[in-house]
């Protein structure tokens, strides 16, 4: 099997030349998931080290039937996408930072693919998932995530690599908590939180939530649409104190989709807002959303609503508690004798 810096799995530029291979095979166990490191890829802009994740087939199975092919492709909600990455087996989600001879390299890229042997959505299976089956000569009694990460050296190819360390961090995974609504202009009132993992309570306290118009903002590429502009600022804090990292307040309710300008902006007119984030563009949805704020000095936090283009009186809020699953795992791989 021939690997290439670009990364992808069964696809390389054609001027691309063949990374060289070194065979590992060690195994690794990071608390309950099982794993293999089978070989990296070295050449003059980096190295390539595939990752493969051994996963038990009793969650593969459950989860193709909760959530078939017809289900996942569908408009989800927020919170049942959330509950769908929370149990999808394939969803690993981590980090892998990577270190030889005390100097970091820089992540590059990553691509990911999945293998199992059930019935269920068999023609998902890609060939490449099937190749790499074949070449690291996987168990196939279970199911396989099989992870590729591109990493470039800092400054030139080291002569001799000795060893690998890698360190692996699970990134947090949302977990929705109970809804609550404020109506406009409410004033301040206390809420008991309860965690959705540890159960416990956390108290959150609503000082306010005021409507507020967005003056509009101007985006080059975008002038032929007009973007929703009213929304609500909600002012809270909670006990015990938790980062924006680990809690977030959201808007049950999307915001409206950008539309076409009716009519001619006056001339002159300056439309900015940097707090302002759009996502997406002229082939898919555009989602538009205000980030919201940490005041030090009072404690307090802020967060905005969803916008839309016409005013609202009220607002359903979803609390998100971000939570770490697992620990960190440092690991080590010697490749003493084995750059032959």
């Amino acid at each position: 099997m021939k690997v290439y810096f670009s990364g992808n799995f069964g696809r390389h530029n054609k001027s691309e030349k063949a990374l060289e291979e070194v065979h590992l095979k060690k195994k690794f166990t990071w608390e309950d998931t099982h794993g293999l490191l089978p070989a990296i890829y070295i050449g003059d802009k980096g190295i390539v080290i595939d990752v493969c994740i051994n996963l038990p087939i009793d969650k593969i199975r459950e989860f193709l039937e909760n959530w078939n092919l017809e289900k996942r492709v569908t408009e989800l909600s927020d919170e049942e996408f959330e509950q769908m990455d929370q149990e999808n087996p394939f969803n690993l989600n981590y980090n892998m930072t990577v270190i030889i001879g005390g100097e970091r390299l820089l992540f590059d890229s990553a691509c990911r693919i999945g293998w199992h042997p059930l019935k269920i959505e068999e023609e998902q299976i890609s060939e490449e998932a099937k190749e790499l089956m074949e070449y690291y000569e996987c168990d196939q009694k279970s199911g396989w995530l099989f992870d590729r990460r591109v990493y470039r050296w800092i400054n030139q190819r080291p002569v001799k690599i000795d060893a690998l360390e890698l360190m692996f961090q699970i990134n947090k995974t949302p977990y929705s908590g109970e809804h609550f609504i404020t109506e406009e202009g409410c004033g301040e009132k206390a809420l008991e939180l309860i965690h959705p993992v540890t159960g416990q309570i956390v108290n959150l306290t609503v000082y306010g939530c005021k409507p507020d118009e967005m003056k509009g903002f101007n985006i080059t590429q975008q002038r032929d649409l007009e973007f929703p502009m009213y929304y609500h600022e909600l002012s809270y804090g909670i006990k015990p104190e938790l980062t924006y990292e680990d809690f977030r307040i959201q808007d049950c309710t999307k915001s409206d989709q950008p539309r076409k300008l009716q009519f001619e902006r006056e001339k002159g007119e300056e439309k900015s807002a940097s707090c302002v984030a759009i996502i997406g563009g002229a082939d898919g949805p555009t989602a538009v959303f205000i980030a919201g704020k940490y005041t030090e000095e009072s404690r307090k936090q802020t967060t905005c609503s969803s916008l839309h283009f016409n005013k609202t009186t009220q607002v359903e809020w979803r609390p998100i508690f971000y939570i770490k699953g697992r620990e960190d795992m440092n690991l080590i791989v010697s490749l003493s004798g084995r750059n032959d």
